[in-house]
């Protein structure tokens, strides 16, 4: 009798299942179509994405000019081709817009409204005035004397080797703050963190200060000269090396703050 009732249970799952795909009139295989442009812009020209799900990946260049690939996914040729990628480029400013059609009521693979990955390398003196997301990535890499200001409301967002001011903030997630080598020069990194652990890299005997809180969280302190964790509760104000360089303000109010040595 159990048997039966359990087979009884995958058919009509199974049942369940097909019923949907044959409504929708698709499967779960997500259909997909690559833009790839170049676009005029300045070494020091201003940037702005919105995307609401996806990726956005910034790479800076010793370059002018910007390079866009968008990768655009969805469950039918139908909402793919509703998905629009509006780029506006204004006096050294450029905008990235992505117009996602409604979501439809009810469930199925078919009424997912899609996604879209952006990869855009751009001059490395960018300014980056704002990216914006709702779920998936936010990834800035490589910029030297530009800034950035990135708000991300549920996802994984991270900076790497990027020697100019940061304004970074997360709702849910996880936020990386990494650096392969260090440059002395002077610049201020804010990340915020409502609810995950944020985690910071940077090379050993590398100068900058640290400010950071944790609410609801311990902040753990690999960076010392020993190799030993240290744990400093909830608050760590601290200077490493000769004090020079860049300022680290870090909060976090549910979650660790991490800092550790990058090798």
């Amino acid at each position: 009798m159990k048997d039966s009732c359990s087979r009884l249970a995958r058919l009509l799952l199974a049942t369940v299942a097909a019923l949907a795909i044959g409504c929708s009139g698709q499967t779960n295989e997500p259909v997909e179509n690559t833009v790839k442009q170049a676009y005029d812009f300045p070494l020091g020209g201003e940037l702005t994405v919105r995307n609401a799900e996806g990726s956005i990946r910034i790479y800076g260049s010793n370059h002018p000019g910007m390079q866009l690939i968008a990768v655009r996914k969805a469950y039918s040729h139908e909402r793919l081709n509703k998905i629009e990628i509006k780029v506006l480029a204004d006096a050294g400013a450029t905008k990235i817009d992505t117009i996602f059609p409604p979501k439809k009521e009810g469930w199925g693979f078919g009424d997912r409204s899609g996604t879209v990955d952006y990869i855009i390398v751009v001059p490395n003196s960018t300014r980056i005035r704002n990216l914006e997301m709702t779920n998936g990535e936010i990834a800035v890499d490589g910029l030297r004397g530009g800034s950035a200001r990135a708000r991300l409301i549920t996802g994984h967002m991270f900076s790497h080797n990027c020697f100019g001011n940061l304004d970074l903030a997360v709702t849910r997630g996880r936020l990386d703050i990494s650096y392969d080598w260090w440059e002395p020069q002077t610049f201020a990194v804010e990340g915020a963190l409502e609810n995950g652990n944020i985690n910071v890299y940077i090379p050993p005997g590398s100068s900058f200060n640290v400010d950071a809180e944790a609410k609801d969280g311990d902040i753990l302190d690999y960076f010392g000269e020993t190799n030993e964790r240290r744990e400093d509760g909830t608050r760590l104000k601290a200077t490493f090396g000769s004090g020079s360089g860049p300022s680290f303000r870090i909060r976090t109010a549910d979650g660790d703050i991490h800092f550790e040595k990058a090798y």
